[in-house]
């Protein structure tokens, strides 16, 4: 049974691409144009090649956002000073830090380099314990030499017992949920009186006897039956049968799969297929694409821009055809364009940069930029109302309220003021005869164009209630739906 005592002491086990658990085309042209797994991990235990291999991990999602920010701190350390021991790979670091009589250095070296988090605190645990005449189980000095001490049933009392003193949080190494001794306690019985599937008693024989499918009710069964798993949770387990879209086994690589544009007609299906979601929740995800694709078609140059720049042309051109539905990675990013570009700068201006982590980052603009966006009627009524010299872009929002009011332009909620890509600047009624107010009154097919739009902005408003740039919800939820619980790994109960 693995218990992950040694979060602490392994600082740069994360750091790794999980390319094994994913379907990667070789050669990689961007790392190296490496034509094997082996080969790209070589690739990329050479420090020059760290930046791009993150890069490549982030984009293609095998690496967390945490993750990808400690792995580019890291980079920058070994490139610079070294890391503890003089390390200057991952793999080195790692096996370096996975001695425990380096236990005080890599911690120290964590610390100092601004690494916290629940790593360093169980890392920190630990040395307290050993400090205060505390000792590993078995007298181990290795997170491999543990983990094998700690599998045996033999000397599982005693490793539950350290994890105790040592006031160690165990996990489920597939779910990460906290375990309880208790819990824990009562496998380790049931190992002994061979009441587990297949009477297996180590994380090895289980995961063995539970792959493959063949005992795949047995386990389900047990897991269900101990209270390791809900009943829903067994039922959603026996409908996909134990495995996603594309065989994936595990949250990671199914999110992974289905983060790709090719990919995500096929998670729709399964979706549909296993009635893990009902055809309106599968509709309105479709409809949240086809907004999407309306979205940045009626975008700003601006925002297009930003959007490609993370996106990558590929995927970009996928969601201008509304067959793209972005994950929560690249959800986020689409929302940070549209957010930060909800005053567009003038591209001519130079004042947007690229930073460090791949984010683009925008400086205010100016009064004159956002009066260049707005319609010409409107800029030409705030420049009346404001004196038309030395305007304050704090100030301009009543007075543009009031111009588009005058104008009989479309006046979008507050949050989404002077959006060019929101209000089309060529919405703008010139007909006769003037109403009441003595503005002009639309033409008939202007005021049918103007409905038309407030119905596709509701529409819009609809999928993204609090901004209109919250994309990342339908497909994580479709994601998390599928895969949010146990599904087909059995021996995830006794560690991974």
């Amino acid at each position: 049974m693995k218990y992950y005592i040694f979060a602490g002491i392994v600082l740069f086990a994360g750091l790794q691409m999980r390319a094994a658990e994913v379907d990667i085309s070789f050669p990689v042209v961007e790392l190296g144009g490496c034509d094997t797994k082996e080969a790209c991990f070589q690739y990329c235990e050479s420090p020059e090649h760290i930046e791009a291999c993150v890069s490549f991990a982030e984009k293609n999602g095998l690496m967390s956002k945490e993750d990808v920010s400690r792995a580019r701190s890291f980079g920058k350390i070994v490139m610079s000073t070294g890391g503890p021991g003089a390390c200057n790979s991952p793999a080195s670091c790692e096996a370096y830090c996975a001695d425990m009589s380096h236990l005080d250095e890599c911690i120290n070296f964590a610390e100092m380099h601004g690494h916290k988090g629940k790593e360093v605190e169980e890392g920190r645990k630990i040395q307290a314990y050993l400090k205060q005449g505390g000792q590993m189980p078995g007298n181990c000095s290795s997170k491999d030499g543990c983990e094998t001490y700690c599998s045996s049933l033999e000397h599982m009392e005693e490793c539950i017992l350290f994890a105790e003193k040592a006031n160690i949080v165990m996990e489920d190494g597939h779910t990460g949920e906290n375990l309880s001794p208790e819990k824990l306690r009562l496998v380790m019985t049931l190992m002994r009186e061979g009441k587990t599937p297949g009477g297996c008693t180590s994380k090895e024989t289980c995961e063995s006897y539970c792959m493959g499918g063949q005992h795949f009710e047995e386990c389900i069964g047990f897991g269900e039956q101990m209270g390791f798993i809900s009943p829903e949770e067994a039922t959603m387990a026996r409908k996909t049968g134990g495995k996603g879209p594309g065989d994936c086994q595990s949250r990671e690589v199914c999110d992974v799969f289905c983060n790709n544009p090719i990919n995500q007609e096929v998670c729709f299906e399964f979706a549909s297929e296993h009635r893990l979601m009902s055809v309106e929740e599968l509709g309105r995800i479709k409809e949240g694409a086809s907004s999407i694709r309306q979205g940045l078609s009626e975008a700003s140059p601006e925002v297009k821009t930003c959007i490609e720049r993370v996106l990558g042309p590929e995927a970009t051109e996928q969601a201008l055809s509304g067959n793209f539905m972005p994950g929560p990675s690249l959800g986020e990013k689409m929302s940070q364009c549209f957010r930060e570009n909800q005053f567009p700068p003038d591209s001519q201006s130079g004042n947007h940069e690229d930073t460090e982590d791949g984010q683009v980052k925008f400086s205010a603009p100016s009064a004159d930029d956002l009066l260049r966006r707005l319609p010409p009627e409107v800029a030409e009524c705030v420049k009346i109302k404001t004196g038309g010299t030395e305007i304050d872009v704090n100030s301009m929002e009543t007075s543009v309220k009031e111009c588009f009011g005058q104008t009989q332009t479309i006046v979008p909620n507050q949050g989404d003021m002077m959006r060019t890509d929101i209000v089309p600047s060529n919405v703008l009624p010139q007909g006769e005869p003037a109403n009441e107010s003595g503005v002009n009154a639309p033409e008939p097919y202007e005021e049918e164009y103007r409905q038309q739009y407030e119905q596709q902005y509701q529409e819009y408003r609809e999928i993204s209630p609090s901004e209109p740039t919250s994309y990342l919800s339908p497909l994580d939820y479709l994601v998390a739906t599928i895969f949010g619980v146990f599904i087909g790994n059995p021996y995830s109960l006794f560690g991974q």
